[in-house]
C-alpha cells in the first residue's frame, strides 16, 4: 500500500522579512516553503518561481490569487510525482534528504547539464567505452560518437524529470535517424551518468 505523501505550504517567518504597502496597509511578506510529510519524515523546501523566491503574507491569503494557485498545485503535484517515482526506483533507500536540490536538479534542461557539465564530469561519462575528444568522443574499437551533434538533437525545453521519468528518451530515439541504434543507446547512457553526477 502506497504511504501517503503530504505538502503543507507555510510563509517562513523565521526568515527576514519584507515589507510593502498594499490597499494603503503596510504588509509584512516571507519567503514562500512547502513542507513536505511522507511516511514518518519530513522535509522543507523553498518554493521559487524560475530561480526567484515566492513572498507571501503570514495568512497565505496569496496563495488564492489565481496565478499563484495554479503554481503550488503544479508544484505539489510535481513533488508527489517526483517522490513516487523516486520510492519505485530506490525502493528503500529513498530519502527526503536533500529533495529540494533534487527537485531544482529535474527542473533543468537535459540540454543545460551536457553543455554545463565540466570536460573532466563529460570524460568519466564517456569512459571506458569511449575517449573523451572536443568534437565528440571516439576510439579505435568503437568508432566515433558525435557527443556535441547528438546532444544538439535534444529538445531544448525537455526538463530533466522528462529525461529519466517521462517519455523524453523515447522521444528522443524516435527523432533520430540513425543506422546505429547502439551509439543512440551510448548517448543515452552518457547523458544519464551526467544527470546522476548532479544529483
Amino acid at each position: 500500500m502506497d504511504k501517503k505523501i503530504t505538502v503543507q505550504y507555510y510563509a517562513n517567518t523565521k526568515l527576514k522579512s519584507r515589507s510593502i504597502v498594499k490597499d494603503g496597509n503596510l504588509i509584512e511578506l516571507y519567503p514562500l516553503y512547502a513542507r513536505i510529510f511522507y511516511d514518518t519524515k519530513n522535509t522543507q523546501i523553498k518554493a521559487e518561481v524560475n530561480g526567484e523566491t515566492i513572498l507571501v503574507s503570514e495568512s497565505l491569503s496569496e496563495l488564492k490569487e489565481k496565478d499563484l494557485s495554479r503554481f503550488t498545485s503544479q508544484f505539489e503535484s510535481f513533488i508527489i510525482e517526483v517522490i513516487r517515482n523516486e520510492i519505485l526506483r530506490l525502493k528503500e533507500s529513498f530519502s527526503l534528504t536533500g529533495l529540494g536540490k533534487r527537485l531544482s536538479n529535474y527542473s533543468k534542461n537535459v540540454k543545460d547539464v551536457i553543455f554545463y557539465s565540466t570536460i573532466a564530469e563529460v570524460d568519466k561519462a564517456v569512459a571506458p567505452k569511449y575517449n573523451f575528444l572536443s568534437a565528440g568522443a571516439k576510439t579505435e574499437k568503437n568508432g566515433r560518437l558525435d557527443f556535441t551533434g547528438l546532444a544538439r538533437l535534444i529538445d531544448p525545453d525537455l526538463t530533466v524529470y522528462e529525461w529519466l521519468y517521462g517519455s523524453g528518451i523515447e522521444e528522443f530515439k524516435k527523432s533520430i535517424q540513425t543506422t546505429d541504434p547502439e551509439k543512440v543507446n551510448d548517448f543515452i547512457e552518457i547523458v544519464n551518468k551526467l544527470i546522476r553526477m548532479k544529483e
